[in-house]
């Protein structure tokens, strides 16, 4: 029997809005993540709006997500291996 896989996981994030106004006093985003078999697709959603200073925001974020994705991944394999 194959051991499970991850299928599916949704990452949720606030932060303060920002300055010009543009956005709501709370931005909130969605990141869902999907497994498609070859790997994780990424649907970003916000009915918010989402501000970033600049792209490194954007890059650490997704790297939290990968991380986060990595040991829910481990953690699954680890408890399946302790059952038998």
């Amino acid at each position: 029997m194959e051991k499970p896989k991850l299928y599916k996981a949704c990452f949720e994030f606030t932060q303060e809005g920002n300055y010009n106004g543009t956005t709501q006093d709370i931005e909130e985003l969605s990141i869902h993540c999907e497994n498609s078999g070859d790997g994780f697709f990424f649907v970003l959603e916000t009915e918010t709006g989402w501000s970033v200073d600049d792209v490194k925001e954007l890059q650490e974020l997704f790297a939290k997500v990968e991380n986060s994705l990595a040991q829910l991944e481990n953690k699954s394999l680890e408890t399946n291996s302790e059952k038998q």
